[in-house]
This record gives C-alpha cells, sequence and structure tokens, in this order.
C-alpha cells in the first residue's frame, strides 16, 4: 500500500476475544510498518483517564455493551493523529464491532475514503477479517 493520497491507510483487524488480534498486529507492525491500535486498549485509557466520557464508557464495558459508536471513533482519530495522520498506516483492532460502528466510522471519521473491502485473513486464523479502506 502506497499512500500519496495524504488520507490515512486503516486496516481494521476483526476477531473474537482471545482470537489474537493484537499478537497478528505485532507481527504485521514489525514487517509492514503499521501503527497498530487497539480499540479496546483506547477506551481503557480514556476510562483511567476519568476524563468526560470515562464514566459512561465504564457504565459500557461493565454492561457488556458497545461504546457509543461516536467515542470509539473520536478516540481512534485523535490517536490516528497523534502518529501522522497522513503520512501512516493503520492497523485498528476490535473495531468496527458492528454495522453501525462501521457506518459510524464512514460518518464521523473519515468521511473521504471509499468503501470498504472485506478480505477473509486465512493466512494468519480462520477467526479474522480485515477490512481495508482506500482513498
Amino acid at each position: 500500500m502506497d499512500n500519496t493520497s495524504g488520507k490515512p491507510e486503516v486496516v481494521f483487524v476483526l476477531g473474537g476475544p482471545g482470537s489474537g488480534k493484537g499478537t497478528q498486529c505485532k507481527k504485521l507492525t514489525e514487517v509492514h510498518n503499521f501503527v497498530h491500535l487497539s480499540a479496546g486498549d483506547l477506551l481503557r485509557a480514556e476510562r483511567a483517564k476519568e476524563s468526560e466520557n470515562a464514566e459512561l464508557i465504564n457504565d459500557y464495558i461493565e454492561k457488556g455493551k458497545i461504546v457509543p459508536v461516536k467515542i470509539t471513533c473520536e478516540l481512534i482519530k485523535v490517536a490516528m493523529e497523534e502518529n501522522g495522520w497522513d503520512k501512516s498506516r493503520f492497523l485498528v483492532d476490535g473495531f468496527p464491532r458492528n454495522k453501525e460502528n462501521l457506518e459510524g466510522w464512514q460518518e464521523v471519521s473519515i468521511r473521504s475514503l471509499s468503501l470498504p473491502i472485506w478480505i477473509p485473513l486465512h493466512i494468519f486464523s480462520r477467526f479474522f477479517l480485515i477490512v481495508i479502506f482506500r482513498s
């Protein structure tokens, strides 16, 4: 992937808890120069900051519910900006968790990126699916 558009390249790595998303992302970052962002880690960090959204995030997580898409998208977007928005390639693991998340991502964070390409990632595990957004 070659990024000359000034927009980030984003690969979503999806899989169930404990399926090895983080492990595989670590391997991909070492070999292919991605920045790895974990949606779960970003949410936990925000909870620990006791920010404006911390209590809301905590309530959703304790109830086993999906945190509102706008909050998660904003956390991911800020992390991407901190890591060089227009110069980086990102692996985002654990997001989107459902169709509403995907639609929210397209609406809230990266309006100008094209529709996703869904690719089964059989090389790593039958539990993975990656989604590549390219401008």
